[in-house]
């Protein structure tokens, strides 16, 4: 019975594993500007305390725009 528990805790930290890594490679680049992380869309900076609250790469604007379009997408 063990065995059979431990086997079962091994696939589920490697599915775990795989759905992160799946999600990480998803996920976008920031735009960096002398040193200094930019809107993707817009190119203005984004707020440090945005940065590292969230690890925006867009402006609230803009990713309220952006959230709304892939929204439309989906629907």
């Amino acid at each position: 019975m063990v065995d059979l528990l431990d086997r079962a805790s091994g696939v589920e930290e490697r599915q775990r594993e795989l759905a992160l890594n799946r999600q990480q490679s998803k996920k976008e680049k920031p735009l960096i500007i002398d040193g200094i992380r930019c809107c993707l869309n817009c190119g203005h900076v984004i707020p440090i305390e945005r940065v590292n609250a969230v690890d925006a790469v867009r402006c609230i604007t803009d990713q309220e725009l952006h959230e709304a379009s892939q929204k439309h997408l989906r629907g």
